[in-house]
């Protein structure tokens, strides 16, 4: 779920800034310089494209110094924060495809255990809980379900990997291609 936009649509109007995540719960003072985010949940991602004006070399380059500006470090390291480390992954193997068998079930029971329940998640929550999986209780399914969680797993990777093939590419001899559903205005998103 977006919980803000950064850039051009965010509160720094594309000039840059200090965004503050507060998690859900914080009581304490938000420092001034900071455009602060209230978050509903302790983990989340985010999504930042730099788009080059141009495939120049100078363009990509300036869009690269760019990505190298952004900094993510806690409010108690604000005042010495520890150097960014980037990763440029051209030409490397990166395999960003998460585990589908039954330690994904694991991963979600923990998931389930740090965060909040959110409203919108109750019936959800319900759902897991026939499962084993709840909040304040350790996830411990027997071979049975397991062995059922596992098959589970498969066959959900089996029909994304059939909806994946049906994408009509955007270029010749890629897999890129538009979702199926509405795409929203092409915008930059902090997640929760």
């Amino acid at each position: 779920m977006p919980i803000t936009d950064v850039g051009p649509e965010g509160d720094d109007r594309g000039k840059g800034g200090r965004y503050l995540l507060i998690p859900p719960g914080y009581k304490g003072n938000v420092p001034e310089g900071y455009f602060p985010i209230q978050t509903a949940t302790y983990n989340g991602y985010a999504l930042f494209r730099a788009i080059p004006a141009t495939s120049s070399a100078s363009d990509l380059d300036n869009a690269i110094s760019l990505v190298k500006k952004m900094r993510l470090y806690s409010l108690a390291q604000a005042e010495n924060p520890p150097a960014s480390h980037y990763i440029d992954i051209v030409g490397k193997l990166f395999d960003g495809i998460p585990a589908f068998d039954d330690t994904f079930y694991d991963r979600l029971a923990k998931m389930v255990d740090e965060e909040p329940v959110q409203t919108r998640d109750l019936v959800a929550m319900a759902q897991l809980r026939s499962l084993g999986i709840e909040k304040d209780k350790a996830f411990n399914p027997d071979q049975a379900t397991r062995d059922s969680l596992k098959t589970a797993a498969a066959e959900a990777q089996a029909g994304f990997m059939q909806a994946s093939a049906n994408v009509e590419p955007w270029w010749p001899d890629t897999r890129w291609g538009p979702s199926r559903r509405r795409r929203p205005k092409d915008r930059l998103h902090l997640f929760s």
